[in-house]
């Protein structure tokens, strides 16, 4: 007799971050598992600028859910 062998989808987790650059406004997405903290250095991958960074706190919407809804 066979066993049965429930399947299921699968999945792992990420977290994704969303940036807006200080300098030339556009914004990019990093899905990662590392943890950005205050004051990490990061290029922006558009104009180049390289700045700190800081976590956005509000409820204001963001950049990249106006650009695409």
């Amino acid at each position: 007799m066979e066993k049965y062998v429930e399947k299921y989808h699968e999945f792992p987790s990420e977290k994704i971050y969303h940036f807006v650059c200080g300098e030339c406004k556009n914004w990019w997405s990093h899905a990662t598992d590392m943890v950005y903290r205050r004051g990490q250095n990061m290029s922006c991958p558009h104009c180049g600028e390289k700045r700190g960074i800081v976590k956005k706190n509000g409820d204001e919407n963001p950049r990249w859910e106006r650009d695409v809804t």
